[in-house]
């Protein structure tokens, strides 16, 4: 899902250097305005001779900078970020895109590696056909279109995971996590949700409907499923992934393996290590196998990930024991804070002061409420509230002189 775009109006494309025009690139020129940024004289040559002839043309500078070639891009759409994508087809680019405050999208066939899932796209294409078709479905990661629930009943038909394949386990990436520094977080409701979840078990529904899908989609294409475990919640500390687990191995036969961890010494939370040496350090030795599981393929099912460090610790026991194969499957992975990002809150059209994101009670809908409540009761659903917040802050474009080819 394009989290920061309203509705996608044009295309601003990335151009990698040496990449020539092809067909399937001018047919999405002539279904969608585009702006490409180009490298030289010779691509921008052989592109204006195969797009369609309106398309905008922005040279790259030595020194790229993505934020001010953007603006210039914008500046001959004439449509604010709000209403535009921006298409990158390199994913040593992704950290750079992420901070563009553009919806994004990576068109590129090669796999994603650990160290870029920190910046992860809002769509992830194989080829560059599907561009219009994603955009038009409202395509997006599996769990957050699952999550996001809007009044207008217009959740996307179009879903995908994320699939990282080693010789030595799968790792399967239902979605994203913006934690509070993210500025994100407070238009996501897949982020909301597992942070509710945490508390009470209002949320297990759809985590139960998310697990349940990947596990039938595990079992057909990863090869058969002997049991369903997952990282064990601390001593004294609510079993919540046991929970959905329990009610998702039910509802698919699949055998619940909750009893084949267990946490068996304490440790201070995760979050309070900053990098994945200590992360690791914290967790080794914490989790013992109790059941007979040499030969057998197991899923290992984690909420957030961030660095690893637990999941691989449980890996390695499982390992230890004899486990055939690991699959762990994650329902977000925590995205990296923006550095020069700050984002102002959608404002309360009754009192002038901050909207927020509110979960109701019974952990249902999301809807945006005035920050002023019970002084101020106004409140909004949550599409509304999410694009008067990518409103307030797209992009303001205030530039006269610039190097842009039409």
């Amino acid at each position: 899902m394009l989290i920061e775009t309203n509705e996608v109006k044009a295309l601003i494309v990335n151009l990698e250097s040496e990449l020539s025009a092809t067909k399937e690139w001018s047919d999405v020129s002539y279904k969608m305005k585009c702006v490409f940024l180009y490298n030289d004289d010779i691509q921008l040559s052989n592109w204006k001779m195969h797009v369609n002839p309106s398309s905008g043309f922005v040279k790259k500078e030595n020194k790229f900078s993505a934020n001010r070639e953007i603006k210039y891009a914008l500046n001959h759409l004439m449509l604010p970020s709000s209403n535009v994508a921006y298409i990158v087809l390199n994913v040593l680019e992704l950290k750079d895109a992420a901070q563009q405050g553009l919806g994004t999208i990576l068109v590129n066939n090669t796999q994603i590696t650990k160290e870029h899932l920190g910046y992860l796209p809002d769509i992830i294409l194989y080829n560059v056909s599907d561009i219009i078709d994603a955009i038009e479905s409202k395509s997006g990661f599996f769990a957050e279109v699952l999550a996001t629930k809007l009044s207008s009943n217009n959740n996307s038909s179009s879903r995908f995971v994320l699939t990282l394949l080693t010789r030595s386990a799968n790792l399967i990436i239902c979605g994203r996590y913006f934690g509070k520094g993210h500025p994100n977080s407070e238009i996501h409701q897949l982020s909301q949700r597992l942070l509710r979840s945490k508390n009470d078990a209002t949320q297990n529904q759809i985590f139960v409907e998310i697990l349940s899908y990947e596990l039938g989609r595990i079992n057909n294409n990863l090869g058969k499923i002997d049991g369903v475990t997952r990282v064990p919640a601390r001593p004294e500390s609510r079993d919540r992934l046991g929970e959905v687990i329990t009610i998702a191995c039910k509802a698919t036969e699949f055998s619940n393996y909750n009893d084949c961890l267990v946490c068996v010494e304490d440790f201070p939370k995760q979050k309070d290590f900053s990098n994945l040496d200590e992360r690791a350090f914290n967790v080794r030795g914490k989790f013992k196998v109790n059941m007979d599981v040499k030969g057998k393929h197991i899923i290992l099912v984690d909420d957030v990930y961030t660095t690893g460090a637990t999941l691989k610790e449980c890996y390695s026991e499982l390992i230890a024991k004899g486990a055939l194969k690991i699959t762990a499957v994650v329902f977000a992975v925590n995205q990296f804070p923006l550095v020069f990002t700050r984002k102002m809150p959608a404002e309360c059209s009754k009192c002038g002061n901050d909207f927020k994101m509110r979960l109701r009670k019974d952990g249902t809908v999301m809807f945006f409420g005035c920050s002023s409540y019970p002084d101020c009761t106004h409140t909004v659903d949550f599409e509304e509230g999410w694009y008067k917040f990518n409103e307030k802050n797209q992009i303001k474009v205030d530039i006269q002189d610039f190097d842009i080819t039409f």
